[in-house]
């Protein structure tokens, strides 16, 4: 039997050995280009920590960290022996000031909430001021309108009494001219009767003269009666008047009144709805930080130990630097 090989079985073992050694000499080369880039992000880590400035910048920027403490850290810092453990000191700093983020935030809650509580209760008696301001107004508007009312009704009364007493100071002139007539005429016939010497005559011209007379007394009575109601007329004129002029300075001072309660009820709106807005700003800003800090804490309670460092680690290299990523 013969077992050399043939020139066919020759090439293709050839073939296969390139093939082959090209292979390798790929997943070689990409093995290298892998390792090379992974040394290069991981000295590019190592100086950007480095030139962070660790001892300044984080640590001295927690305030609330106490002083030995804090030479602590930077003692684990300096002397730790993989970038891993430095990450690790990086977040353990990061939680402490995370803590003490959460302590003021209770503690601004809790004054928030208090002055939230403050301003409520300043809305509640100012919402009362402003209903006590409307039952004010309201009523002040209801006087108004009544005494608008009754000076109208005494307005009309006015005119009425004053027509009146018109009516009667005419009526007044009419029997001063009659009684003025009638005392004329008495004149004349008792000149006439002086100079008649019969005795007929002269009984006539007295008959006539009392008749004249009874005739004077009355209108003299009328006229008394005529010019004491037209005083009382004229009284009472003047009481309406005096009546009308106080009823005008009440409403004078109603409508003061209504003004000044008006520009309080529009304050006392108008403080009402700037409460309104500052409890609204506050509850927003109080819940607003409430879920950063909510967060802030999930983000740190969940996730193995590796994991939170595999995040810490791509956070801060994506703080200093942008690197393609690894195909």
């Amino acid at each position: 039997m013969n077992t050399d090989p043939g020139p066919s079985s020759s090439l293709f073992q050839n073939t296969d050995l390139n093939v082959n050694k090209s292979q390798n000499e790929e997943e070689e080369e990409d093995l290298e280009d892998q390792k090379r880039r992974k040394e290069e992000l991981q000295n590019l880590l190592v100086a950007k920590l480095d030139d962070f400035n660790f001892d300044e910048s984080t640590i001295n920027s927690s305030t609330n960290i106490s002083t030995a403490s804090n030479d602590d850290i930077q003692h684990k810092y300096k002397y730790a022996s993989t970038t891993n453990e430095q990450l690790q000191v990086l977040y353990e700093v990061r939680t402490r000031e995370l803590a003490t983020l959460r302590e003021e935030y209770e503690k601004y809650k809790a004054e928030k909430s208090k002055e939230i509580d403050n301003l409520k209760n300043k809305l509640i008696l100012g919402e009362a001021e402003n209903h006590q301001l409307k039952i004010s107004l309201k009523n002040a508007e209801n006087l108004l309108v009544e005494k608008t009312t009754m000076i109208n009704d005494l307005r009309k009364e006015l005119n009425v009494v004053t027509n009146h007493a018109k009516q009667y100071e005419k009526d007044i002139e009419e029997l001063q001219i009659e009684i003025s007539t009638y005392q004329t005429t008495l004149n004349d016939l008792h000149m006439k009767n002086l100079t008649q010497t019969p005795l007929s005559n002269k009984i006539n011209a007295e008959e006539i003269q009392k008749i004249h007379q009874e005739q004077i007394s009355k209108l003299d009575t009328l006229l008394k009666d005529q010019t004491r109601l037209s005083e009382q007329y004229l009284k009472e004129i003047n009481n309406l008047r005096q009546e009308l002029q106080r009823l005008v300075e009440i409403e004078l001072t109603d409508k003061t009144a209504i003004n000044v309660l008006t520009t309080n009820f529009d304050s006392a709106q108008k403080q009402c709805e700037e409460l309104i807005n500052i409890i609204e700003v506050l509850t927003n800003e109080n819940r607003h930080l409430q879920e950063r800090l909510n967060g802030s804490f999930h983000y740190h309670q969940t996730g193995t130990e590796e994991k939170r460092k595999s995040v810490w680690t791509t956070y801060i290299f994506n703080l200093f630097f942008k690197v393609a990523p690894i195909e």
